[in-house]
């Protein structure tokens, strides 16, 4: 299994590879783009897992469940609310390729992957729960 981290490098527990969106800082749209680009030599078949860092409830079974979804373009783990968490959601490398544009700067993850019609994955265990606020932390905390 190869594992590309978009953003600055650090001390991992196991071997990454590394890269950073052009310009950094520009959202998860141009991360993707970045990881694209990083698996320039892989073929459009492969199945790449999108998962993002602050999602501290994710499991390697959520994770499994949601590759294992993918149909033609991809498939996306949805919570119980309906809402899709695009940053645990697992894609033909090909469908990527051809709907992250180039120039994805500021674009919505939503907008550029909804488009694919992925298989929707029910959240069975909650490991949709992002944390972006202090709040968000102890929600999931309790």
């Amino acid at each position: 299994m190869r594992t590309v981290v978009v953003g600055p490098e650090r001390a991992t527990g196991r071997v990454v590879e590394w890269t950073r969106e052009d310009p950094a800082g520009t959202g998860p749209v141009a991360a993707v783009r970045a990881a694209i680009d990083r698996l320039s030599d892989l073929s459009d078949e492969v199945v790449v897992v999108l998962l993002a860092a602050d999602l501290p409830a994710v499991t390697p079974d959520a994770v499994r469940r949601v590759a294992d979804a993918v149909g033609e373009t991809g498939a996306v783990l949805v919570d119980a609310r309906g809402r899709e968490q695009w940053l645990l959601s697992a894609w033909r490398l090909g469908a990527l390729r051809r709907a992250v544009p180039v120039d994805a700067a500021g674009l919505a993850l939503r907008r550029v992957l909804g488009e694919l019609d992925p298989v929707a994955v029910d959240d069975v265990d909650g490991a949709s729960g992002d944390v972006d606020t202090p709040e968000d932390l102890a929600r999931l905390g309790e």
